[in-house]
């Protein structure tokens, strides 16, 4: 699902792309065996970031309640998103941390975390959870959860 139309250069059995808010089509949307939010939930409900409403600064957390009634009793989502201190970048994206980040996973059951930073050298590494944390974000600047 996007708010921008996708144009896929493959078919895949199963995999369906829908073009619209989730917040619109959710009664549209079929339960799932499997949710990948990749680098989505910090851009929901920021002002006109892809072509969305004015701010509204619950709506990560909203769209986190609905993706978990979207999914199957045992299924699975694969999350990543920005982590560092809690900041947000208006109108690019928010930063989770020790205050939004258990926040957005409350509800969920959390079967693996992983975090990532950059090194010296540029290059994404494992982190401990207390570093990644901990980055001071920018808005082009922060680790992966």
């Amino acid at each position: 699902m996007d708010l921008r139309e996708i144009k896929w250069s493959y078919l895949y059995p199963g995999l369906e792309f829908k073009k619209g808010n989730l917040f619109d089509v959710i009664g549209e949307l079929p339960m799932m065996d499997l949710i990948i939010c990749c680098s989505t939930i910090e851009h929901i409900g920021l002002s006109k970031r892809y072509g969305g409403e004015e701010s509204q600064n619950c709506t990560d957390l909203e769209a986190m309640e609905l993706l978990y009634k979207l999914l199957k009793s045992g299924s699975t989502m694969l999350l990543t998103l920005p982590i560092g201190r809690d900041s947000i970048f208006y109108p690019l994206h928010r930063v989770y941390g020790e205050e939004r980040l258990p926040k957005l996973l409350a509800g969920w059951e959390v079967i693996k975390k992983e975090y990532w930073i950059k090194d010296k050298f540029n290059r994404w590494i494992i982190s401990e959870e207390r570093v990644a944390l901990n980055i001071e974000p920018s808005q082009y600047y922060y680790g992966l959860g």
